[in-house]
């Protein structure tokens, strides 16, 4: 099992010396020391810890994996909320879910699997901070008037 050793070098509570000595003597033990005097991990500089962990995770168990995953995630939520966020087809899926048509039926229309205009009205769902397709259809008719 991975095991991850986190300390941060300059703790008021343990000496950093006592982190690196217990990483050493933890078989395969991985150590990193963050800049620092806080103890507790969650108190302090977050960026730091999170970017530590997640290499780690990505490194021991996802194979490299993760962090493609959070890229794609962090492009997704760089594109911005509201209907000007929403791509030409995001917005012909609202456009026919807001007339009625279920996501087969708009498939059909737009030539796209149900599965991609699944995934393009969730997509759709998020940027608008909406969850139902009631919601969109409501916020589809306040924009469109």
């Amino acid at each position: 099992m991975p095991v991850f050793v986190i300390h941060r070098q300059d703790d008021q509570a343990v000496p950093a010396s006592d982190g690196r000595y217990l990483a050493e003597h933890i078989s395969g033990a991985e150590y990193a020391e963050l800049p620092g005097q806080d103890h507790t991990l969650y108190v302090g500089d977050q960026r730091a810890v999170h970017s530590t962990v997640i290499g780690f995770l990505d490194r021991t168990v996802a194979g490299g994996a993760m962090r493609a995953v959070l890229r794609r995630a962090d492009r997704r939520n760089a594109a911005g909320t509201g209907w000007d966020a929403l791509t030409p087809v995001e917005r012909e899926v609202a456009a026919l879910v807001a007339a009625d048509l279920t996501n087969s039926q708009a498939a059909a229309r737009l030539r796209l699997s149900p599965h991609t205009v699944d995934g393009r009205l969730r997509r759709g769902f998020a940027k608008l901070g909406v969850n139902t397709r009631v919601e969109l259809t409501a916020e589809y008719t306040r924009v469109t008037g």
